[in-house]
C-alpha cells in the first residue's frame, strides 16, 4: 500500500512540475508533507524556476483545408500507392485515390474502374492485369493486389488505371521495388 501511496506522490509532482513549474511543486510537497493538502496542486504566482530545459515548441498554424480535392493536399484519400511489399501476402498491393480530379471530380471505386494494368515503359506491353477490386480499405479506397513482389516487376514501368468511361489515368513507377506516392495522375487519356 505504501508502494501506490509514494507511485501517487511521484506522478503529482512530474505533473505539477510540467504543468505549473517546480517551485509550485515544491510548495505542494511540503503542503503535502506537513498534511495541509491532500488535493491537487493550486497555481500559485510563485515565480518559475529556471532550467536548462528546452523550452515546447508546438506548431500553432493551422492546416489547410483543402476541400474535396486539391492536388497538394493530405496523401490519405487523394494519393495513389504502389505497394510493392503488401501487409497481408507480402506481395504487390495498388492503393487507388478515392477521387482524383480530371478534370471533374470522380470517386475510384469498384463501380467506376474497369480494370487496373501493369505495364512496361512503351505504355502498351501488358504485364499483369487486375480486374478485381480486392478489397475497399484504407480511407474507402479501392486496393488491387497481384501475384508477385514489387520487384519482379520490370522497372521504368506504369500503372493504368482504365475507367469504365474509357478514361486511362497513368502513374509512372520508375523504381517497383520501392513504395511510389502519387497525388495526381502522370498521364491522363
Amino acid at each position: 500500500m505504501k508502494t501506490k501511496k509514494y507511485i501517487v506522490i511521484l506522478v503529482m509532482m512530474l505533473i505539477t512540475s510540467q504543468c505549473f513549474g517546480m517551485a509550485s511543486t515544491q510548495k505542494w510537497y511540503q503542503d503535502y508533507k506537513n498534511k495541509k493538502t491532500n488535493s491537487v496542486p493550486v497555481i500559485t504566482n510563485t515565480p518559475p524556476v529556471i532550467t536548462n530545459t528546452p523550452p515546447v515548441v508546438t506548431n500553432t498554424t493551422p492546416k489547410p483545408d483543402y476541400g474535396k480535392y486539391h492536388p497538394d493536399g493530405p496523401a490519405n484519400n487523394y494519393t495513389f500507392v504502389w505497394k510493392p511489399i503488401s501487409d497481408g501476402n507480402k506481395k504487390l498491393a495498388i492503393i487507388l485515390p478515392h477521387t482524383v480530379k480530371i478534370p471533374n471530380e470522380t470517386h475510384l471505386n469498384p463501380d467506376t474502374v474497369a480494370y487496373v494494368d501493369i505495364v512496361l515503359s512503351d505504355r502498351a506491353t501488358l504485364v499483369e492485369r487486375q480486374a478485381r477490386c480486392w478489397s475497399l480499405g484504407n480511407g474507402n479506397r479501392a486496393n488491387y493486389r497481384y501475384q508477385k513482389p514489387g520487384d519482379q516487376y520490370p522497372t521504368n514501368g506504369w500503372t493504368k488505371v482504365v475507367l469504365k468511361n474509357g478514361q486511362v489515368l497513368s502513374y509512372h513507377i520508375a523504381n517497383t521495388a520501392v513504395r511510389t506516392e502519387k497525388r495526381k495522375p502522370d498521364l491522363i487519356e
